[in-house]
Order: structure tokens, then C-alpha cells, then sequence
């Protein structure tokens, strides 16, 4: 079967590059078409702040629903995690730090893994998950830290 293109098609005018300058930063921009009437004529740094600050402020995302879906999304593509099983981890818990025993305030705790063994070991606060993360998982550096801690640094650097 062979297509013949219709002649009467108007041929497309070739795009027009414009220069505008930024009615928030005053920066200058260029586009191919003109800023639709009523839009502010921005450029694309201020378009996207402005499209971020309005995400952040939309109530959609502040809703249970939403909060629930997304962390159960994470805990799922990250950790291969149902929401039950994790629920079931804070309940052995007690709902509290595996290391400092302390709640994380109205965030819930974060679940701790190995990423060597790709291994979940339990849940954590904001605070120790840093730790032993700014630690590299080395038990050997934070033996050696809990020990700077005793000796009060008295024997700082001696090995």
C-alpha cells in the first residue's frame, strides 16, 4: 500500500526563537513560541521554584492517604518491605530505636539495612541510622570510637 501526501497540507513555519526576560529574577531567556496570554513570563529556574512551592502547598499531599501510599511504595521498592511486615518489626520493637531505645518524635523510625549483605537489621532513629551510616558499617571504627568515648580521649590516636 503507498501513502501519497496530500499537496494542500501547509507546510509548517519554521520555529522563531524569541528572547524574554524574566518578570521574577530578570534574567534573560529564550523561547520558540510566545508565553501564552494571562502566564507570567518566566524563566525555567523561577518555573520550576514555582512549580515546586506549589506542589508543597497542595493539600493533596498533605492527606493520611497519600502519606500512607507513599511509604508503603518505599518500603516496598526499596526494602521489598510490606507495610504489615514492617508494623510487625516495631511491634518486637516496642516501637522504639534497636539502639538508643528512643522513639523518633512524630516521624516514623527508618529501617535499617546492610548494603553489602542487602539484609534488613531493624529499625532505627534519624539519629543512629546516621551514625552508623557515617560509621560505613565498620565495627572495627565504631569499637574504636565507644572506646575514644571511655578513655575520654586520653589516648587519642594510639592504636
Amino acid at each position: 500500500m503507498i501513502f501519497i501526501m496530500n499537496k494542500s497540507i501547509k507546510k509548517r513555519k519554521p520555529n522563531i526563537i524569541k528572547e524574554f526576560i524574566c518578570e521574577k529574577c530578570g534574567n534573560k531567556y529564550t523561547l520558540k513560541k510566545t508565553p501564552n496570554k494571562g502566564r507570567l513570563k518566566l524563566c525555567g529556574e523561577c518555573l520550576r521554584k514555582a512549580a515546586r512551592k506549589r506542589a508543597r502547598n497542595a493539600k493533596y499531599y498533605e492527606k493520611p492517604k497519600y502519606k500512607i501510599r507513599c511509604r508503603k511504595w518505599r518500603l516496598e521498592t526499596y526494602y521489598g518491605l510490606s507495610l504489615e511486615n514492617y508494623e510487625t518489626m516495631l511491634k518486637v520493637q516496642n516501637g522504639v530505636c534497636a539502639i538508643c531505645g528512643k522513639t523518633n518524635g512524630k516521624k516514623p523510625l527508618v529501617v535499617d539495612h546492610s548494603h553489602r549483605l542487602n539484609k534488613i537489621r531493624g529499625l532505627l532513629c534519624d539519629k543512629c541510622n546516621r551514625a552508623i551510616g557515617t560509621f560505613n558499617d565498620d565495627p572495627h571504627i565504631l569499637q574504636k570510637a565507644i572506646l575514644y568515648l571511655k578513655d575520654g580521649g586520653n589516648n587519642y590516636g594510639k592504636n
